[in-house]
């Protein structure tokens, strides 16, 4: 019987998954991509056996039942990171809306977060209508993941969020049923990981002109590490407290 996995369709998690094709024999491996807001009826239905989920997604199958976060590979990250990126049009003095591919998405969530409480602006996302020839003109702004980035009028959201919060953006880890065998989970996802990677990969950005410079530091985490635990625990209760998940749980490590 193969092992089903389920992941979101974003490029960002590529580096999680890009071993895919050298890994899926050994295990037997069934690969589901998905959109976001479906991977909890996934678990919670047993149709997949391993789940990449963020802290929206996992506090709410928390609601249903203890699924535990396995210790193996993940992405959180402190500071710059250039993972998601807020695009502002030309000439605005105040923000109202963002486009984004799901509005329901973890990092739609906390974009509009920063904006709400960092900032007070009590933004509205708007789904991102990919037909338009030029997204800046229809909409304030636009959260973009793509990494070469030419505007120079942008936020950094992993930025913000460390910087209001005091804590990383747990982005991406691996859920499993309570009864899973972990050992096994663990080492798939270790060897479906991107090989060589830096780990922790310090992103730094240096800007010069004539009128200003700059420079911007962060760190992406591609392993679980210590202060992962308590950065997901308090995403959850941040949640919990803007009324985005019904229950507050803590999470579960395997």
């Amino acid at each position: 019987m193969s092992i089903k996995i389920a992941v979101p369709k974003g490029k960002f998690i590529n580096n999680l998954i890009e071993n895919f094709e050298h890994t899926k024999d050994q295990y037997n491996i069934e690969l589901i991509y998905s959109k976001e807001m479906d991977i909890p009826n996934l678990m919670l239905n047993n149709d997949v056996d391993l789940a990449l989920m963020n802290p929206l997604n996992y506090g709410k199958i928390l609601e249903i039942s203890p699924y535990k976060i396995i210790s193996s590979t993940c992405i959180a990250a402190e500071g710059y990171s250039k993972l998601a990126t807020i695009i502002f049009g030309d000439n605005l003095t105040k923000i109202e809306n963002i486009a984004v591919t799901e509005k329901n998405s973890f990092l739609a969530i906390a974009t509009k977060i920063i904006y709400d409480e960092k900032y007070d602006f009590n933004i509205k996302l708007i789904d991102q209508d990919n037909s338009k020839s030029n997204e800046l003109n229809t909409y304030d702004a636009v959260l973009s993941y793509e990494k070469d980035i030419k505007e120079t009028g942008t936020m950094d959201l992993t930025e913000e969020w460390t910087d209001y919060f005091g804590i990383a953006l747990p982005i991406a880890f691996w859920v499993v049923p309570d009864k899973s065998n972990i050992e096994q989970m663990i080492q798939i996802t270790r060897q479906l990981i991107k090989k060589d990677i830096n780990d922790p990969e310090v992103i730094n950005e240096q800007y010069k002109s004539k009128e200003t410079s700059y420079e911007r530091q962060g760190i992406i985490h591609w392993h679980f590490y210590s202060e992962l635990e308590k950065a997901i625990d308090d995403t959850l209760e941040l949640l919990y407290q803007l009324n985005y998940l019904n229950l507050l749980s803590d999470s579960h490590i395997g």
